[in-house]
């Protein structure tokens, strides 16, 4: 199965299922996605790289994600 990276993110940020947490981050980079499926249902485990504009600091995020076919 090929998955393409960008629209997954795309939707993820489009739908607001990320809540802002109040910072300015500047997205960097998707980092070793682990795609899971089982019968129809696809899962993915993620970590986001984002740089902080403010201090200048790395915060590196994980996502559990299940995706869905609409």
């Amino acid at each position: 199965m090929e998955i393409n990276i960008s629209p997954l993110l795309f939707q993820i940020m489009s739908n607001d299922s990320l809540k802002s947490i109040g910072k300015d981050y500047i997205f960097v980079e998707l980092m070793n996605p682990v795609f899971n499926q089982k019968d129809n249902q696809v899962t993915v485990s993620v970590s986001v790289k984002y740089l902080d504009s403010q201090t200048k600091a790395v915060q590196i995020s994980q996502f559990e994600l299940m995706l869905e076919k609409k």
